[in-house]
This record gives C-alpha cells, sequence and structure tokens, in this order.
C-alpha cells in the first residue's frame, strides 16, 4: 500500500493492515508460551563463569566481545536451533512491519474529536493513546527477539551433529544463521531499536547513513507529531544487482563493491506524504523493500500515562558483533555470501582484522 502511487493519508486507511498485524504477531507471541517442554532451549547469563565452558576461540571472537549478547542459548540439535531461528527471524519482519505501520499513522492527525472525517467516526482505538501503546509493545518484543536470536548463535555454532566433532568445519552450522543475522542487522540499520548510545528516541540509532530518497511529494496534510529524520542523500547508488541476497555477485566481485558508509546524510524531514518511485533502491541487502521516509521513526513525546518501557540495544556494538560472526562464517566456514553484509555496510575495516587476528593467535597452539 505505502509503495502505491496512490499511498494512504489517515489512520483509517491502515486500520485493516494494523488490526491484522498485531493479531499475527499475538498468535507468534502465543505459539511461544504454549510450545511443550520438548521444544525448549537451555538458557544461561553470559558471565566469564558461563563463558569458561567454551573454547577460548569463541570466547574471544563472540562471547566476550563488544555487542555480545547478555545471554547463551544452547540447543539439542541443528534443527531445533534452525526453527527457533526462523520464529525468530520470521516475527521479526511482523514486528518491523508493524512498527512502520504504527509510524505512519501516529504522523497523521489524530481525526474525530472535533468532528467525523467526510462522516465517518474514526474508531477509539486509532487514538494517539493507543497507537503509542501498540508502538511501545511492539518495540519492547522486537528488542526481545533480537536479543533471543544472538543469544542463540553460539548454540548453532557448538549444537552437536551426528558423526563430527565440534572443530570440523561444518557449513551447516553457519548457513541456519545466514538470514537471522542479516535480517537483525537491517532492523538495527533502520533505526526501529532503541539504541542505549542516543535520548529518548529510536532514531538515528544505526550509525551508518540511508541512501538517497526516490521519493516525490503530493499535496496532503503534513504530520501533525514531530516529524522522523529522513536521511536523505544525494550521493549515486550502486548497481541494480545490489538489491537482492539472492543476486549478490559473486565473491571475486566484491572488491570492486563500493561501501554505501561513504554516502552523506540530510536532515531535512519531507514535509508531505511521499509517493512511491519504482526505481527506489533498499538501503539494506536484507530489506523486504526499499524505505519510505514515513517507515522512520518519530521523535514520540513522553507519554503522560503508563505503558511498557522498551529495552535498549547498543545499537552500534550490535552491528559489529553481528558483522564478525558474518566475516567469520566466509572466511572459517566457506559461505561466501556472508561477506556481503559486511561489505555494503561498510564494516570491513572493522571486524577483519580483529577476527583475523584471533584465528591466528588460536592457529599458533
Amino acid at each position: 500500500m505505502k509503495q502505491s502511487t496512490n499511498p494512504p493519508t489517515n489512520r483509517l486507511a491502515l486500520q485493516e493492515l494494523l488490526q491484522t498485524a498485531l493479531e499475527l504477531d499475538d498468535d507468534y507471541q502465543a505459539w511461544e508460551s504454549q510450545i511443550t517442554p520438548a521444544w525448549n532451549y537451555h538458557a544461561t547469563p553470559n558471565t566469564p563463569e558461563a563463558r569458561s565452558n567454551y573454547d577460548p576461540k569463541w570466547q574471544k571472537l563472540f562471547l566476550g566481545c563488544r555487542g555480545a549478547p547478555e545471554e547463551i542459548h544452547s540447543y539439542p540439535s541443528v534443527k531445533r536451533a534452525w526453527i527457533w531461528g526462523f520464529y525468530r527471524t520470521s516475527r521479526i519482519l511482523v514486528l518491523r512491519d508493524l512498527l512502520e505501520m504504527l509510524n505512519w499513522m501516529l504522523r497523521f492527525r489524530e481525526r474525530g474529536r472535533s468532528a467525523a472525517t467526510q462522516g465517518q467516526t474514526v474508531p477509539t482505538n486509532l487514538s494517539d493513546r493507543n497507537l503509542f501503546i501498540h508502538h511501545s509493545v511492539a518495540t519492547a518484543r522486537l528488542v526481545e527477539v533480537i536479543e533471543g536470536n544472538c543469544s542463540a548463535m553460539i548454540g548453532s555454532l557448538t549444537v552437536p551433529i551426528h558423526m563430527k566433532s565440534i572443530d570440523d568445519v561444518v557449513g551447516m552450522r553457519g548457513y541456519v544463521d545466514l538470514w537471522p543475522l542479516g535480517t537483525m542487522d537491517a532492523v538495527l540499520c533502520s533505526g526501529l531499536v532503541p539504541d542505549s548510545n542516543t535520548g529518548n528516541s529510536p532514531q538515528d540509532t544505526s550509525q551508518m547513513p540511508t541512501p538517497p530518497s526516490a521519493y516525490t511529494h503530493q499535496s496532503n496534510t503534513p504530520p501533525h507529531l514531530v516529524s522522523a529524520t529522513s536521511n536523505l542523500s544525494s550521493s549515486s547508488e550502486p548497481s541494480e544487482n545490489l538489491e537482492s541476497y539472492a543476486t549478490a555477485p559473486q565473491f571475486s566481485d566484491l572488491n570492486t563493491i563500493r561501501s554505501r558508509s561513504g554516502l552523506s546524510a540530510s536532515p531535512s524531514p519531507p514535509a508531505k506524504v511521499p509517493t512511491f518511485d519504482p526505481n527506489a533502491k533498499k538501503d539494506h541487502i536484507f530489506d523486504p523493500h526499499p524505505a519510505h521516509p514515513y517507515d522512520r521513526p518519530l521523535d514520540l513525546p513522553p507519554p503522560d500515562f503508563e505503558t511498557v518501557i522498551p529495552r535498549r540495544i547498543d545499537v552500534a556494538a550490535r552491528r559489529e558483533w553481528i558483522n564478525r560472526l558474518l566475516y567469520y562464517f566466509a572466511t572459517e566456514l566457506g559461505l561466501k555470501k556472508a561477506l556481503w553484509v559486511p561489505v555494503m555496510q561498510g564494516f570491513m575495516p572493522i571486524v577483519k582484522p580483529m577476527v583475523d587476528e584471533i584465528l591466528s593467535q588460536e592457529r599458533r597452539f
């Protein structure tokens, strides 16, 4: 709908989609709440004592470094780890769409207080208060699911595989994590996750610029709330084959790719609802579609009522940690396309020296 030539201009236009998204996320929550003990996993706080049970390589690479998750999950089989990863990652996509939808709706003025819109009475569930509550709950759940997904990574790397030792190079260990890691990096890049290094707003948390906007404006009522920064830019774009992970170039071509980290950004927000340009480019290779300026988070005022307060993540540190894993998967497990995110997002100069040094030290012993 938001990519149509006639994007939504009021809350009623998104009401049905919002209800569907809320019900779908509730279904995800119910599945996790009702699973049998046979599907549970073991969770341990990521403390020095817990890390001591793992090989020094894992401690240095992923457990004791900057951006590491607060818990360590272990699973009895690769299949179990994969199913949990699929559940969490697909739910991240649902929550991302839900938050983007709520960001749109909060930009539109709440109507119905003084007069009905064209004879329609706006339901109370579309009030600012209810939308704020939905936004807080969805954000809290997104943070929780991302934390769970990150905590599960070491489990998939150390889970027993029949007739294989823990030191055997098994590409499947990393392959099942490519989609979760790429998706989490894209969501952290989007600004939807509250950053522990910023103020009250989750916006501008990615520490990375976004590409130029490919949207045009039509005459509509401007948003009544404080607008989120749209981070538009005028730099040139990478070629079309960078828009899909499935069609990414071969590993041998990666040295010709320009990182997005060199792009500049401008903080001017759009004054009117932009319309979709079919030539729009994605910000991240794991994005499901090009970002619309109204997808961006708003600088919401503090609520004057009780609601959920989402936890915060050190976004820059967590993205660095995610890209460490992806680089390791590419160099040690032979999954060369795992390099695509570190290369495109500008993390290679950071993660490559660190991981290479740790692996070099381990090989000397």
